[in-house]
């Protein structure tokens, strides 16, 4: 086996665990979470809406790690194709810039701040009986990521990330629509503390493990000799 095999070979089992090891930490902290809540008595959904959750901190660490492995395959497509897979490799530029933003957004309230100073004061996407006033706003950045779903499609030629991220965007958009509902309409939702508060933020971070998946799937398909090799 050639050195650059090994070396393949290597970031291949590498990739996977890291894969495996942020699935599972992301499956089973809300589980120890709700154990937690139980056993002290406290309503599980409380420790999702506090300022500066867990959640929301660990979001934010989980899209620049996003934002790392979008620059880095970038980097690698562009050495490994020598050139003749380069059309598209500025989706992963995109990609890169806009995990950043939403890391930003995570931590800072990037789109609320947009919300409250922008949309509401100049009446943008106000007045609907289902949604906050200026939350629509969400949608337009839903919309953009949409829109770029054929040029993912064939950019992720392995099937398993191409479905990958379709369950990201199916779960992504899901979280946003039910952040942006309103109030008296999340309320005559069954269950709706679950869906105001633990389904948002888990959520969020489920569908970020989704992206993290399709990635990586396509990344280590590269990295065998049957796509790059001799």
């Amino acid at each position: 086996m050639s050195g650059e095999a090994v070396v393949g070979e290597y970031m291949r089992g590498l990739l996977l665990r890291l894969v495996i090891a942020v699935g599972l930490f992301d499956l089973c902290y809300p589980v120890a979470v709700f154990a937690y809540a139980q056993g002290i008595g406290q309503p599980y959904w409380r420790f999702f809406t506090a300022e500066g959750n867990f959640t929301a901190w660990w979001s934010s660490l989980q899209l620049l790690l996003l934002a790392l492995v979008s620059w880095t395959t970038y980097r690698f497509r562009v050495v490994a194709a020598a050139g003749d897979r380069t059309g598209v490799a500025w989706l992963w530029l995109m990609a890169t810039a806009a995990f950043l933003l939403f890391a930003v957004d995570e931590r800072f309230g990037f789109h609320e701040w947009l919300r409250d100073a922008i949309f509401r004061p100049l009446e943008l996407f106000t007045g609907s009986a289902y949604v906050i006033d200026g939350d629509v706003g969400l949608y337009l950045f839903l919309s953009l990521g949409l829109a770029t779903l054929p040029l993912w499609w064939r950019e992720l030629d392995h099937p398993p990330a191409q479905w990958f991220l379709v369950a990201a965007l199916v779960l992504t958009t899901l979280v946003v629509v039910i952040d942006s509902l309103n109030t008296p309409t999340i309320q005559r939702l069954p269950f709706w503390r679950f869906w105001d508060y633990p389904f948002e933020e888990v959520g969020e971070v489920w569908a970020q493990w989704l992206f993290l998946a399709a990635f990586v799937s396509q990344w280590r398909r590269w990295l065998t000799n049957e796509a790059f090799g001799p």
